[in-house]
């Protein structure tokens, strides 16, 4: 592509307008579309998926794009607790599925109040 055309598409390009009313993982293949159409500098576009990624649970992957856009800064703290928080979500979750499913079950609802 010349470089016209590729001034062009930025110009028009539609991703800054529609991206924030995307669910944050619905935006990652659309950035990741962008990058390989080359429309924006790859950085710009990193620095995009990395702010996405830093608000979700994939910690792993905000960690990689943090140490692409940074190779010489040590990884933030925040990053690790983010994993701790996520893995401490994730086991609740496990461990409270039961009485959770069992109280939305009208039977044992029933089964508790009598009890």
């Amino acid at each position: 592509m010349s470089e016209s055309e590729v001034a062009t598409m930025a110009e028009y390009d539609l991703s800054k307008t529609i991206i924030p009313y995307l669910d944050r993982h619905l935006a990652f293949p659309l950035l990741n579309h962008l990058a390989e159409l080359a429309i924006f500098p790859v950085a710009d576009v990193q620095a995009a998926q990395y702010e996405l990624a830093k608000g979700t649970n994939m910690v792993d992957y905000a960690v990689s794009m943090f140490e692409e856009l940074n190779p010489d800064t040590p990884v933030p703290d925040e990053a690790g607790q983010g994993a701790e928080s996520a893995v401490s979500k994730r086991q609740l979750q496990r461990t409270s599925s039961f009485l959770l499913s069992s109280s939305r079950n009208p039977d044992m609802k029933l089964t508790f109040h009598l009890s």
